[in-house]
């Protein structure tokens, strides 16, 4: 690993300065609701170049080991500083995944479709697919979630043939939804699911709500006023409180149906999550709206996705809000601080600057290669053998590296080695000079 050769007397002046804000990349800051641009959070993408299976992400959860689970058009990708995806070559019935549904510290349910999978975990870290008596093969599965009643955890499936839930070791399909499609559920504190159901014949888009396997199911038909509109999310973030999601708005179920609750002109609610701190965050065709004491909206010139969001996911731990866009994925790492030469930096000229999968934020500056970690921060420069103080570019490659391009006569492209760099110039065929001004990295 690279060593810090910024001297303590600098590194003490910003140490301080740096604690509000590293603190908040690693867990949100509490909100005031306000959208100033230094209260809002630092978004930033993942796309299939950095390791994802596909921008196509349908849903997003995290383990016990802190690893994220993205569920993709192309296979199950799993990141914890390091990718790993699943696809029908280890065993899956699609790489088509559509849902995830955590289950304790051990076991993750797939819905993808051609079939409900399960991985369990074997170790910290890693995790192995179930062929045994755990999978729903053969069906198009659209959601997979598991709902605990009376301390017995059911699996539930929403399919194009209706609910099948797994319960003592197998499956079974819950005949009041037979040959309907069940596209949206979640479960509820006290243990009972809700499902959205297609229209079936006359009967109009509906919430049911089931208290148990076996049990009949409680009917709740959307207002009539929504008309064709159909259900999107369904989330339960307190006893009593049922929020639905539908392509024509927000509603809430608390005896009857409220009208609908978002800001206007918003449509296609599609996801929800509830933030350690309280908030409600909802994902729309518009963005990503939090809701605690009044609405904030994130919008591209506060350096969020271009919407519509797909799903929605925040850490537990951490509090780091993931989403999932047609671009890919992107997460917020906390709100914005402004760092200069009055807080310690050793200079206010920064060229170019990158944030790397672990978290910590590079800057190419006239001085050297910035590296912003979560307790110091540390300047690089000839000492630590980079070809040149003048950084002009940073980038961080496929396998976790950051590289660095400087210009000048001296200048190159620096690629990290053990403790030091090395540099490749002209005459090592990067180009007709040593300067290197940008760098970017391919699909191979």
């Amino acid at each position: 690993m690279l060593t810090s050769v910024y001297s303590d007397r600098i590194r003490g002046k910003v140490v301080l300065t740096l604690a509000a804000m590293v603190t908040a990349c690693v867990a949100f800051a509490p909100w005031t609701g306000r959208t100033e641009l230094a209260s809002l959070p630092v978004w930033r993408s993942l796309t299939r170049f950095d390791g994802l299976a596909s921008e196509n992400v349908r849903d997003i959860a995290s383990d016990i080991d802190g690893g994220l689970w993205f569920a993709t058009s192309a296979g199950l990708s799993r990141f914890d500083g390091l990718w790993t995806t699943f696809t029908r070559v280890e065993g899956l019935p699609s790489n088509d995944i559509r849902a995830l549904a955590p289950v304790g510290d051990n076991d993750l349910w797939i819905a993808t479709a051609a079939g409900v999978s399960h991985l369990r975990r074997s170790s910290p870290g890693a995790w192995d697919i179930e062929l045994a008596d755990t999978a729903l093969p053969g069906v198009e599965v659209f959601d997979v979630v598991v709902a605990r009643n009376a301390d017995r955890p059911s699996v539930w499936a929403g399919t194009r043939d209706g609910l099948h839930a797994f319960t003592d070791g197998r499956w079974t399909q819950f005949a009041p939804t037979a040959a309907t499609p069940v596209r949206v559920l979640a479960s509820d504190v006290n243990g009972f699911l809700w499902c959205a159901r297609d229209r079936r014949g006359e009967e109009p888009y509906a919430v049911l709500r089931v208290p148990a396997v076996g049990a009949p199911p409680d009917t709740f038909p959307l207002p009539d006023s929504l008309g064709a509109a159909a259900v999107r999310a369904i989330f339960s973030p307190d006893p009593g409180t049922l929020w639905v999601g539908t392509s024509a708005g927000l509603l809430e179920l608390d005896g009857d149906w409220s009208e609908p609750l978002f800001p206007p002109g918003v449509v296609d609610v599609t996801g929800f999550t509830r933030h350690p701190d309280g908030s409600l965050w909802i994902a729309t065709s518009r963005g990503v709206f939090r809701h605690g004491t009044e609405w904030t909206q994130f919008g591209t010139e506060h350096g969020f996705p271009v919407p519509p969001i797909r799903a929605i996911h925040v850490e537990p731990t951490t509090g780091s809000v993931w989403v999932s866009t047609p671009a890919g994925v992107a997460h917020a790492r906390g709100p914005w601080s402004r760092l200069s030469a009055l807080t310690g930096l050793p200079t206010d000229s920064v060229r170019h600057v990158v944030a790397d999968l672990s978290g910590n934020v590079w800057a190419a500056t006239p001085v050297g290669l910035l590296q912003l970690s979560a307790d110091a921060i540390a300047l690089y420069g000839v000492e630590t053998g980079l070809p040149s103080a003048r950084i002009r570019a940073v980038a961080v490659a496929p396998d976790g590296r950051v590289w660095a391009g400087s210009d000048g006569a001296r200048g190159g492209l620096a690629i990290p080695e053990g403790e030091t760099f090395r540099t490749l110039r002209a005459a090592d065929g990067i180009g007709e000079s040593n300067e290197v001004y940008s760098i970017a990295f391919d699909s191979r």
